[in-house]
């Protein structure tokens, strides 16, 4: 955004896409922290359980019960059979991801030459122009 803000641009389009630029580099920013906050509160915070009445102190958090460990077992087990043997998930989506990889790698690998920036949009008349705007 910032390069494409330095081009000869009329001054409102130029001060437009630089707002724009400020605008989105800002809240990338912004989130970055926020979520840095978020992880260092939720996992290096105290490890308390809320208080349920208003007199009430917090109380520590204890371990696993015996029901979650049962309930997060299979989970644990699904994990470890996909990373120790993929062989067994990989197959049935490889004609989906061969698909798809078909129809979008002339879109990946093709090199464009840069266009210069026009002030008004040409009308394709000849086919490789209409096939390159699609």
């Amino acid at each position: 955004m910032f390069q494409r803000g330095w081009q000869d641009y009329v001054q409102l389009e130029q001060t437009m896409t630089l707002t724009i630029a400020v605008l989105a580099v800002s809240g990338v920013v912004l989130g970055a922290w926020y979520m840095l906050q978020l992880v260092q509160k939720v996992f290096f915070g105290p490890l308390k359980e809320p208080a349920h009445g208003q007199g009430e102190e917090h109380q520590d958090v204890a371990d696993l019960s015996t029901r979650e460990i049962l309930a997060l077992a299979p989970l644990v087990v699904f994990i470890l059979w996909i990373g120790l043997k993929p062989d067994h998930f990989l197959p049935p989506l490889d004609r989906p991801v061969r698909t798809v990889m078909t129809g979008t790698e002339p879109l990946l690998f093709q090199r464009a030459a840069p266009q210069p920036v026009a002030d008004s949009v040409p009308e394709p008349d000849a086919p490789q122009e209409i096939a390159r705007v699609r």
